[in-house]
């Protein structure tokens, strides 16, 4: 005997199957809630002192457009770098983009948002303020490191 399924059964089968599908991935994207961040690691800097950018998505994503940063001397950058972290089943990524720049001159500056690709969508930074004073750099506490020795 073959089996038949009644057609009013498998309308409400599948609309069960659609509403338990969109329910996961709503739950997915709840679970994790994008985040792109821009940080520097100075609010002020002297003109030529060196300030680190970082960028920080908390997923995988492609197509990263940096910002303008015509204003400044870019040193270095982007360095890019990948971490996965694993916490009780909970599995969380971050990619991050830095750079080190300096201020060519006196000025207050906006450093405006750097996008980022996620799927087909876009997904934006915020937006850095930064101020570039004339002076000296500010003088960082050197530390030491232990000499070690080595015996021939």
């Amino acid at each position: 005997m073959a089996f038949q399924p009644v057609e009013k059964n498998g309308k409400a089968m599948k609309k069960q199957y659609l509403v338990l599908i969109f329910s996961f991935f709503l739950g997915l994207i709840h679970a994790q809630e994008l985040k792109f961040t821009a940080v520097s690691n100075k609010a002020k800097a002297a003109v030529d002192e060196q300030i680190r950018l970082t960028y920080s998505l908390n997923a995988m994503g492609n197509a990263f457009n940096q910002p303008d940063l015509s204003a400044f001397n870019v040193l270095m950058g982007p360095q890019q770098m990948y971490g996965s972290q694993d916490y009780g089943g909970k599995v969380t990524q971050t990619l991050s983009f830095t750079y080190i720049v300096s201020g060519k001159k006196p000025g207050k500056y906006v450093i405006q948002p750097a996008s980022m690709r996620i799927g087909n969508g876009l997904i934006k930074s915020n937006a850095i303020e930064i101020e570039i004073v004339q002076g000296q750099k500010q003088q960082q506490p050197q530390t030491t490191q232990p000499l070690s020795l080595i015996h021939i």
